[in-house]
């Protein structure tokens, strides 16, 4: 055991025995192995390697790296930092200045750090917050949870789930074989997975949403949104931007959305109610339901298409439309009056609702096509 108490700088080197360094005025260097490292009060900066043991640092106003093997180590209330450990947690409070944290095996936890952190791991959970600037996250099969970061988010990890909160920033996610929730972003949201669900609320910026056999779920998204999975559903409420969905063997419902509105799936539903933009539907095989915004002061045109299932357009009163509606097997209704020109029948309308200033495009094949007042 080596205990070094109210000195001056020092280097201390031990093996099989602990090392205790309290109140030290200048820069201290500890090399150990087998032996707990306990350091306090350093006025300088602080070099630390162990092995086999627990690693314990507080109070230190420089510059702090650690590297140690198969132990834990626990920093609180030191300047910026560098930590390498395998096989053991990290934990690091209140860290004046940038962290970096490595951890193979090894759990890492992070609180108060004022600037910038850079968090590295693989078998293990990653958990970080209060962090003043950046944050990037580079893991393996563990999960990454995050809150209250003053700036940019990068996450890159496979076989964990990760989950965000209080952004300050932009966010960047891509994961696989795990989901990705996120709230209060006040950048763009960039989220990426595969084989998981993705949920965002309250993002800011605009978003973009990629997933493969997972379901999407989106709310008070301040920008352009784009959603995009194959076998999930898709949800998507109260969006202020143009909004592209592209979804296969899942249905899709947007409702709110304050801008143009185009989506591309099959197999699966497409509902859209309260929409104020222009409307794009490609469907194969599923219903369409649409319905516009009751608050828009002008009409904007809608296009439709889908096959074995029927389409129902729900139009505002005094809203204009020139319509063209096929379809085959199936017939077409409206309470809607209609001046025709050209070609009427069962199965075809071509005319115009009001003074037809917008387009109404309706195509079907082996079901009916609806056209209705949007009830008040």
């Amino acid at each position: 055991q080596i205990d070094l108490r109210d000195s001056g700088a020092a280097k201390l080197t031990n093996s099989f025995g602990g090392v205790r360094a309290e109140s030290v005025a200048g820069n201290l260097t500890i090399t150990n192995s087998n032996g707990n490292v306990t350091v306090s009060n350093v006025k300088g900066a602080l070099d630390v390697k162990d092995r086999f043991a627990t690693i314990t640092i507080a109070n230190v106003l420089g510059e702090v790296t650690v590297s140690g093997t198969n132990g834990t180590v626990v920093i609180a209330d030191v300047g910026a930092s560098n930590i390498n450990e395998s096989f053991g947690t990290i934990s690091a409070r209140n860290i004046h200045g940038n962290l970096v944290a490595a951890s193979n095996n090894g759990t890492i936890e992070v609180n108060l750090v004022s600037g910038s952190a850079q968090l590295n791991g693989s078998f293990g959970q990653i958990s970080f917050e209060n962090i003043g600037g950046a944050v990037k996250v580079m893991t393996t099969n563990g999960r990454v949870s995050g809150r209250q970061i003053g700036g940019p988010v990068d996450v890159h990890t496979t076989f964990g789930e990760v989950a965000l909160d209080g952004i300050n920033g932009p966010v960047d996610v891509e994961d696989s074989n795990g989901g990705v929730s996120v709230r209060s972003v006040k950048g763009k949201a960039t989220l990426t997975t595969s084989f998981g669900t993705i949920s965002a609320a309250s993002v800011h910026g605009g978003m973009r949403a990629t997933t493969g056999n997972g379901a999407i779920h989106l709310a008070d998204i301040g920008g352009e949104t784009f959603a995009k999975t194959r076998f999930g559903a898709v949800h998507v409420q109260h969006i202020d931007g143009v909004l592209t969905v592209e979804n296969a063997n899942g249905t899709v419902n947007a409702e709110s959305v304050r801008g143009d509105t185009s989506v591309k799936s099959s197999f699966g539903a497409v509902t859209l109610s309260d929409i104020v933009g222009a409307i794009s539907v490609d469907n194969q095989n599923a219903a369409i339901l649409i319905s516009m915004g009751r608050s828009s002061s002008t009409c904007h045109n809608i296009s439709a298409k889908t096959s074995f299932s029927p389409i129902r357009a729900e139009l505002p009163e005094g809203a204009g439309y020139q319509v063209n509606a096929r379809t085959s097997s199936g017939r077409i209704i409206t309470d809607l009056p209609v001046t025709t020109s050209g070609t009427m029948g069962g199965d075809v309308l071509n005319g115009k609702i009001g003074n037809g200033g917008c387009a109404l495009t309706l195509m079907n094949s082996n079901a009916n096509i609806e056209i209705v007042k949007l009830n008040k």
